[in-house]
């Protein structure tokens, strides 16, 4: 099932209870296809402010930049994206799943600032916020259960 199938079955199957949108995540189930990197060298860049559907890969093929916090499944998929921040400032990124999150600058994890949930039946599964200064950055994924994420970064509030 593709995951905009997915996201689909779950507004389905509870609008009464779905949780408004907000303005700077209304595109989240529009989102392009991806294949993330499996190698920081090559990693495609995701734009700011659309979603974006990551094909991943099987974590034994993955060469991370940075080691991640959590060691994923052996079963398990991820990948590497980069983003282009213009501006310093805080950006969210949003997973469709439970995915870890590695931000790396510099070849260097960067903390996290906030973690949270996405609006009850959005299908934002996991929202991360980082203080970035402007540059490229890496966005590692790893430890998903599924082959394919969507991912979104925003700037933050």
């Amino acid at each position: 099932m593709s995951m905009l199938a997915a996201l689909m079955l779950i507004q389905a199957a509870c609008p009464a209870a779905a949780e408004p949108v907000p303005p700077a995540l209304a595109g989240w189930t529009a989102g392009s296809p991806v294949s993330a990197a499996a190698d920081a060298g090559t990693a495609p860049a995701a734009p700011i402010g659309k979603p974006v559907e990551v094909a991943l890969h099987p974590a034994a093929h993955l060469k991370l930049r940075a080691p991640p916090a959590r060691a994923a499944a052996a079963d398990s998929h991820g990948g590497i994206v980069a983003i282009d921040v213009a501006r310093a400032g805080r950006y969210r990124v949003v997973l469709s799943n439970a995915s870890w999150i590695e931000l790396v600058s510099n070849d260097r994890a960067v903390a996290s600032t906030g973690h949270g949930h996405g609006p009850r039946c959005s299908g934002m599964r996991k929202i991360v916020d980082f203080d970035l200064p402007a540059g490229r950055h890496l966005i590692q994924l790893s430890g998903s259960g599924d082959a394919t994420i969507r991912l979104m970064v925003v700037p933050g509030a």
